[in-house]
């Protein structure tokens, strides 16, 4: 009794949390998981609070002396989970079922945070309409299942059963073990067949082990005597002992379940594996594996639920919690083995004369894949249906089926089956009945999908289908607004409108392209489009996002990474979503240009800039004084470089052999030079000059095609070099013309010594059209000699 006391002030603090939506019912609302700025209750958070609740329930009704004290409690908690629960989730038509199989579905309708008075629908909201993924179904199924083992009512027993008949179906065997997804499509809405793709990912959870509480959730089933046989308990037996763990009793470790089925493996990121415990109940060797070594109170909790309740038993495959003398209800699903395919479904699986069935399939690697219906013992091929080549890795085959031959007539009422060969690996197979007359399936959820956008709306109420502009799109240019209804054939009243402002209003559908959206008004970011019909009874609305973005692009020069600028570069700029008013260019803060109008052929000579990084930016301003801003790096280069530093002659030795080294990059050089001494303390910084033995007529001579810019790095006690230091150039060493420089003194260093830095640019001194392939240096004049010495020589070559 403690622990019940315990209990119940817990779960009637979890009441206390409730907060009724405006459709009355009771859940618990806050910020929605996947976008925060929408308020929503969600079928996970209800079902994990509410199970607790029925599992309390369950314990005290079962047993009448505690009946006596918290059965009022136990049924309080039962009523609210049936109302706000089942019900709810009913109601607001989130439920899908075909055939034997059922599902729920995320909800469309969400509260603006803080504002419980209105749902609003909203389908862009991320995994709106989206089916649940396994593990919150199976939650369901568990609530439903106790609500039925509690009250007897055979329509929570039938979704229970449904659920895990879904589950069941999906499930893929290979060899003698299961393996199923995270998440299937389990809704026709959950496959754009047009773009033969699904909604969401397919495949086993690589990090979270969602499938440990799927088992504890199909481990309650059994024991309660639906859908799941003995022999589909041995199956996921084998999953978690033969296949994902690792054998060693000592230091126990579990891979994914999927690791034999995926070509190449599963990867350093699939680290879902984990001991499902619940199999204790089958299996000595899952009893043997699982760690008591927790100190937790909830440890010793579990560790005495496990060895008292349990354990108490020899491992077997009674089912505790099938009434006497009722039989288990097993789904008889066609299982063969097989590898690759691993997803294969039709929906729905029963259909009238006319109604659309999805069959899709993917599959983990390539081969010929095809499918056929067979008849209802899976024995004869009547009718082929499809045959892809998937393509190396696999991929999704989707597509529609009417019931119907080749030749367009109806087949025969009665049970078939849709089987998958993938070529190379095997098959997998699912029923489906034929109708002589439309199915009674009600259809509650209504969609489309337009322009890969999937629109929705409830049975009796009218949809708004929005052609143009699409969810979430990027406006480029002006767009027209396009939309249809469904259900609703004469609209009093229409409003269209861009976030605050009213575009149209009107009793009539606006014509085709009579409304646009015209992205150079709008501010830059989102957008939200809501058109309102009403037909003086009822109102519906869609609201569809869109973004604006403002850009300047610069075409022409290559920016900095996408390769190098020479020459004459034609540039010019293309703005999108504004409307220009004035545009502003500079080059390293340098304006090259200013108008009205975009360049288009701006004449950029990158002669006249530095082989380097340069910066561009472009300003531009449009008529609503909204500035955009693009700048771009980009690197010129028209030149080699040739460098000598000057370098000394370097010894070499290895093993006791030796060598000089000569580094020197000249072609000739006269006799009288030599390697400035290492002991000038003033100079010592820089270890490779060059300078005279006297004060004689000295050269040197480098090869340079295509000779254009010369750089000196000079060290001397005078400024004025002219007539000690000459520069000549040659195209064939044959005959020479003397080059004009300009010398800047850069630096004062001590004891007079001065470092002068001389340029000359070849290019406009040039006597003739031959490229000057040559360069000469002279020193002459200059005494005493030792104090004009050569540091570094520095030649740009042209590229062209």
């Amino acid at each position: 009794p403690a622990w019940l006391e315990a209990g119940i002030k817990y779960y009637d603090y979890l009441v206390s949390r409730l907060q009724k939506g405006p459709d009355g019912y009771l859940g618990w609302i806050g910020p929605y998981i996947y976008d925060t700025t929408q308020w929503c209750d969600v079928h996970i958070g209800d079902a994990i609070l509410f199970n607790g609740m029925l599992d309390f329930a369950e314990i005290v009704l079962k047993d009448p002396e505690l009946e006596k004290v918290y059965g009022e409690k136990a049924r309080q908690y039962v009523e609210l989970a049936e109302v706000n629960l089942i019900e709810k989730w009913d109601a607001r038509g989130t439920w899908y079922e075909h055939g034997p199989y059922g599902t729920y579905f995320s909800w469309n309708r969400y509260l603006d945070p803080g504002d419980l008075s209105q749902w609003h629908k909203r389908d862009y909201i991320r995994n709106s309409n989206l089916s649940l993924p396994f593990n919150k179904n199976t939650a369901m199924g568990i609530a439903a299942l106790r609500l039925y083992r509690i009250t007897g009512k055979e329509l929570y027993k039938d979704k229970a059963v449904k659920i895990f008949n879904l589950l069941k179906s999906r499930m893929q065997l290979h060899d003698d073990y299961y393996v199923w997804n995270y998440w299937d499509p389990v809704s026709p809405w959950d496959i754009n067949v047009s773009a033969n793709t699904t909604r969401h990912w397919v495949g086993v959870h690589p990090n979270r082990d969602y499938q440990s509480s799927e088992v504890a959730d199909i481990v309650e089933a059994y024991h309660s005597g639906i859908v799941f046989s003995e022999e589909d308990m041995k199956r996921i037996v084998n999953t978690n002992i033969k296949v994902m763990w690792n054998q060693n009793r000592i230091s126990p470790d579990f891979r994914n379940s999927n690791a034999l089925i995926l070509p190449g493996g599963i990867g350093p990121d699939n680290t879902a594996g984990t001991l499902w415990s619940s199999l204790a109940y089958f299996d000595q060797t899952v009893r043997d594996l699982i760690n008591f070594s927790g100190t937790s109170i909830r440890d010793e909790i579990y560790e005495g639920y496990m060895k008292n309740f349990v354990f108490a038993n020899p491992p077997g495959f009674q089912r505790t919690l099938l009434a006497d003398g009722q039989e288990p209800e097993v789904l008889d699903f066609p299982h063969t083995s097989v590898r690759f395919l691993h997803m294969a479904l039709v929906m729905p699986s029963v259909a009238g004369p006319g109604e659309e069935m999805i069959i899709a399939a993917k599959t983990l690697s390539g081969g010929l894949l095809q499918v056929e219906l067979y008849d209802a013992s899976g024995t004869t091929s009547l009718l082929t249906l499809r045959s892809r080549q998937m393509g190396s890795s696999g991929g999704v085959l989707a597509f529609t089926w009417d019931g119907k031959d080749d030749t367009g007539r109806p087949l025969l009422p009665g049970d078939y089956r849709i089987r998958w060969t993938l070529s190379g690996d095997g098959y997998r197979e699912h029923p489906i009945t034929l109708l002589a007359e439309s199915s009674t399936r009600k259809p509650g959820f209504m969609y489309e999908w337009r322009n890969n956008q999937l629109f929705t709306w409830t049975a009796g109420e009218a949809g708004i289908i929005v052609d143009t502009p699409g969810w979430n799109e990027q406006l480029t240019a002006r767009r027209s607004i396009n939309f249809s209804l469904r259900g609703l054939e004469q609209p009093a009243g229409v409003e269209v409108w861009v976030d605050d402002s009213r575009l149209y209003a009107g009793n009539s559908l606006p014509g085709p392209n009579q409304l646009v959206l015209d992205p150079t008004i709008l501010d830059e970011g989102q957008h939200t489009l809501t058109i309102t019909v009403g037909d003086g009874r009822k109102t519906v609305s869609e609201n569809i996002l869109f973004t604006v973005r403002r850009t300047l692009e610069i075409t022409g020069l290559k920016e900095f990474g996408s390769g190098d600028n020479s020459g004459i570069v034609q540039m010019g700029a293309n703005t999108t979503n504004l409307a220009l008013d004035t545009i502003r260019i500079t080059i390293d803060d340098k304006e090259i240009y200013q108008g009205k109008t975009l360049p288009r052929q701006l004449a950029v000579d990158t002669w006249q800039l530095n082989d380097g990084l340069h910066r561009l930016q472009a300003r531009a301003t449009d008529i609503y004084g909204r500035e955009v801003v693009r700048t771009i790096e980009f690197r010129v280069k028209n030149y080699n470089l040739l460098e000598d530093d000057i370098h000394p002659p370097q010894v070499w030795s290895f093993w006791g052999m030796s060598d000089i080294i000569d580094r020197s990059k000249t072609a000739e050089t006269s006799a009288g030079w030599e390697y400035a001494a290492s002991e000038q303390q003033v100079l010592s910084f820089d270890e490779g000059r060059r300078v005279r033995r006297a004060d004689t007529k000295e050269y040197l001579v480098w090869e340079t095609p295509k000779l254009q810019i010369v750089n000196l790095k000079i060290y001397a006690k005078k400024a004025d070099l002219a007539g000690s230091v000459q520069l000549f150039a040659s195209p064939d060493r044959a005959s020479w013309q003397p080059l004009a420089y300009r010398s800047e003194v850069v630096e004062e260093l001590a004891d007079g010594w001065l470092v002068i830095s001389i340029r000359s640019e070849i290019g406009r001194q040039a006597q003739t059209g031959e490229p000057l392939n040559w360069f000469k240096l002279v020193f002459r004049d200059y005494a005493p000699a030792a104090e004009l010495q050569l540091g570094r020589a520095e030649m740009y070559l042209s590229l062209e």
